[in-house]
């Protein structure tokens, strides 16, 4: 689905080129592959798994991928066949690969634009917290200076500290194990924020997917 900004052809095979070079010409290197997902992506999941057993192959490479499985954001969470998901999963975990799923945290995970020490770079020495609002003067933290040390505008710096959950959050019984919340949404959207488990969250099937995300 990805193609090159001047032409028509796809991106496909010079990513998954780019892969397998990274992976055997730095043992050391890391690969998170992040796959967007709908409900026709799931059932055509057969045709990436015959590419990453080829992957599985590159010695030591299964312990250096991660899978991570990203939700296409205008899919509604009901959209996506629960026994699909699950399938891909235990499809790329038993070649090896370790997963990981949008929306169901199988550790203490926070945004990384909310941990303190995490700070992104842009070319003209911009600083931000997070990558996922325009890179402007509104939502910029900071700068770089002639040194290379950030002048943090701390009252933008603060906003990412600063939250008070909404009471959809606090009264949630799966809270300790959300790893959506975002500073920046609870800013945004304040007590309009809507629940990351659609509302009604499904407990058995959150235990489920933590525990074959984790052990299977």
């Amino acid at each position: 689905m990805r193609k090159w900004k001047l032409s028509d052809k796809s991106t496909y095979d010079t990513i998954w080129r780019n892969i397998h070079r990274i992976l055997e010409q730095h043992a050391q290197s890391k690969v998170n592959l992040r796959l967007n997902y709908d409900a026709d992506t799931l059932s055509g999941i057969s045709l990436l798994l015959d590419d990453m057993r080829s992957l599985a192959a590159v010695p030591f490479a299964a312990g250096r991928v991660r899978i991570s499985l990203h939700r296409v954001w205008q899919v509604e969470r009901d959209g996506v066949d629960s026994a699909a998901l699950i399938s891909t999963i235990k499809a790329f975990k038993q070649l090896g690969f370790r997963v990981n799923l949008q929306g169901f945290a199988t550790g203490n995970a926070i945004c990384y634009a909310d941990c303190m020490n995490s700070a992104v770079i842009n070319y003209n020495g911009d600083v931000y917290k997070c990558t996922a609002r325009d890179f402007n003067a509104t939502n910029r933290c900071g700068v770089l200076d002639s040194y290379g040390i950030i002048e943090w505008e701390y009252e933008k710096l603060l906003e990412h500290a600063a939250t008070t959950l909404p009471s959809i959050c606090r009264d949630c019984k799966l809270l300790p194990r959300c790893s959506s919340h975002c500073s920046t949404n609870h800013k945004e959207k304040g007590a309009a924020l809507s629940c990351a488990f659609g509302g009604t969250p499904d407990f058995q099937e959150h235990v489920l997917l933590n525990y074959i995300l984790c052990n299977s």
